[in-house]
Order: structure tokens, then sequence, then C-alpha cells
């Protein structure tokens, strides 16, 4: 399986000015940080899924600049974005131009997070709007520190990666299913819980204590048997587990509820499992894999 991340190339450019000649260097010239957004391969980073930046809701980046040494220990955060423009062929710009300090000792800490209108910064978390996420179509993600100082002559990476588990469905026809036109109407994933916050300084999410339902509805491609799978997803908490759901079908004038089917699945943080429902006659089977986001377990759900 493929893992999806985002990754954004921090390229320190050196800053030249003229001495006594065109090609001397001034070697305490400030160096200008300068950073480049691209996606190494497909990935889901919007409130649904997308797959390049061009899909991505690009002022929804946020980033966050430190100070320290190299050890990256006892660093001083601040937790005001910064004023960042990411553009649709990556480029990031900040206003004003950051630079490196000039003392090769001191380095520059970069973390970063998205979507940041998923919620409100307050000292160095970020607390998410309920009705951002309890819908289960917020794509969170996180990138863990990177640092440079003024001798950096490599490109840096920033990795974003998915705080989240994604759970995506097919519906499948067995051999005793005679509709030719029944439709799933939609799936209720019941007693997970929401993302409340996430820690700026970690990555670190905190869920609700209370659980709650994410029902996900579909209008299109939900044909029982039909040649396409549904794109509706729902990002649920990692952690979760027991997890049930029910599932409403209709078939002409006729609406089947099957409540309470257990879901047998262990979803990780960044993992997209897919979740085939095969529709008999008389009950409907469920079996889970692994889609590509990254390495999972797999699982099985059976309703009657």
């Amino acid at each position: 399986m493929k893992k999806f991340i985002l990754s954004i190339l921090a390229i320190a450019a050196m800053t030249s000015c003229t001495k006594t000649s065109e090609d001397d260097v001034d070697p305490n010239a400030p160096v200008e940080i300068k950073l480049n957004a691209g996606i190494e391969t497909s990935v889901s980073i919007g409130r649904s899924a997308v797959n390049n930046l061009d899909e991505a809701t690009l002022g929804d980046f946020v980033f966050f600049k430190g100070d320290g040494d190299q050890t990256g220990t006892n660093l001083t955060w601040s937790y005001t974005p910064l004023t960042s423009t990411v553009s649709a062929d990556g480029t990031i710009t900040f206003n004003p131009v950051l630079y490196y300090n000039q003392d090769p000792t001191k380095y520059t800490y970069f973390i970063g997070m998205y979507p940041k209108s998923a919620g409100t910064i307050t000292d160095n978390k970020l607390e998410f709007t309920p009705t951002e996420v309890e819908k289960g179509q917020t794509d969170i993600m996180y990138a863990q520190k990177i640092s440079g100082n003024k001798n950096t002559t490599t490109n840096l990476k920033i990795q974003f990666t998915h705080a989240l588990s994604q759970l995506k469905f097919k519906f499948t026809k067995g051999s005793s299913f005679e509709s030719t036109s029944a439709t799933v109407t939609s799936i209720t994933i019941k007693g997970t819980n929401i993302p409340t916050e996430i820690d700026l300084s970690t990555g670190a999410m905190t869920y609700s204590l209370d659980t709650k339902n994410i029902k996900l509805e579909f209008t299109t491609d939900n044909t029982i048997g039909g040649s396409t799978a549904p794109k509706n997803v729902i990002m649920i908490n990692p952690s979760s587990s027991n997890i049930k759901a029910d599932i409403t079908i209709q078939n002409g004038e006729k609406v089947l509820t099957f409540t309470d089917i257990d879901i047998t699945v262990t979803p990780q943080a960044g993992e997209s499992h897919e979740i085939e429902l095969t529709f008999e006659q008389q009950a409907v089977s469920g079996q889970a894999s692994i889609t590509e986001w990254t390495d999972g377990t797999g699982g099985t759900g059976t309703v009657k």
C-alpha cells in the first residue's frame, strides 16, 4: 500500500550581494527561508477527498515557527499562525519574508496543520468546531517539526499525515439478490468519539467523552451491484472499537433498515478501509479490506 503524505519542500537559498565583484558572496548576508509545496502521491487533504493541490482548500494550510538549537529540545514556539500563501503550483510565500538566524547554532523550526478553518486556535491548541467535525468529512492532518539553519543547503521535507481513519463502502449484489434497481440511501456509523482539539506542539488529538452517530447519505453511484463505487467516505477516530452501523436501502417503494450491524475492523490513523457490503435476498454480509492510504488490517461483518 502507498503512504499518503503531503510534502512541503523548504529550500534554503543564499542571498548574495555585491562587494568587489558580482561573484563575491557576503557570508553575513541573510538567508531567506523559502518553501514549496508538492504532493508525492495521491492524498486526501480536504473536507472531502481530493487528490492534488488543485482540489485542496489552499488557504486552510497553517504553519507555526519555533526557535532553538540543533537538539530540538526546549524550543520556543509562536502559535500565532504565520501569514502565508500557498499557490496551486505548490509555492509557499511568507509575508513578511522569513530569514534564518545569522548564528549557525540557532535553528528555525516549522510545524503545520490542516485545515485551520475547522476550529479556533487558543494557546498551543486548535479547538475544533463541533459542526465542522461531527459529520465525519473533515480530513485532519498534521506535520511534525522540521528545522534548518543558515548553513542549510539541502531541501527540507515536511510531511503532513492523516490523523483519522477513513471508511469507504462498496455495494455488491449476491447471487440471490434479484433487484436491479435497489440503492443504499444511508449508512450511520454509531458510537464513535468526535475530535475536540489538536495539540499543535505534538499533533496529539483529543476526542469527546460522549459518543456520536455519523450519518453518510448516498445520492449517486449507490446502486447495489453497480459498477461504480460511491465516492463518499467517513473519517473516524482511529481508536474506535466495536463499530456498529445502521444501513438503509430502498427498493422501489420499499425502505428497509438494518440496525446495529457489526463492522469488524481495526482502524488506524492514515488507513483507508474499504467495506464491501454483499446483499443477499435475506441478508447482507460485510467484508472490510484496506485500500490505498497505508497498510492496515481488514475485517468482516454480517447483516441479518
